[in-house]
């Protein structure tokens, strides 16, 4: 027996596509502007989502702005993937800040840029999600 969809179920099914890719292309937007606005008023807590070298992700987390230069600690981790990055990020998000400010997920390094290269790494896509928690 042939099974054919009715009209009302093609449409039903159209709306539901549309409606996920409509909430998914806001999500990315969102983050999009949030980072955006973020890389011009950096806050001490901020993480950065770095390509650091092709194909090789990490974080950075603010530690000191000055006038015109950012501090950041650095992740004592890469990952080849950058959603491994963004699994890391989410499962912190659920934890709040409590595991980012482990002295064992930063290492003692440090890394200054001044607020106009950071711009430019972000604009270049080297920083390319910044989330405030």
């Amino acid at each position: 027996m042939k099974t054919v969809l009715n009209p009302k179920g093609i449409k039903c099914i159209a709306a539901i596509i549309f409606f996920l890719l409509t909430f998914c292309a806001c999500g990315n937007l969102k983050t999009s502007e949030e980072s955006a606005n973020f890389i011009k008023n950096p806050k001490v807590g901020d993480i950065y989502f770095v390509e650091k070298e092709k194909g090789v992700f990490t974080l950075m987390k603010i530690s000191n702005i000055t006038n015109d230069s950012v501090r950041f600690d650095l992740n004592k981790f890469s990952r080849t993937m950058a959603s491994q990055i963004d699994a890391t990020y989410n499962a912190v998000k659920f934890r709040r800040t409590a595991s980012l400010n482990q002295s064992d997920y930063w290492s003692n390094s440090t890394k200054s840029y001044t607020k106009s290269a950071l711009l430019d790494l972000y604009n270049n896509k080297f920083i390319y999600e910044i989330k405030r928690l």
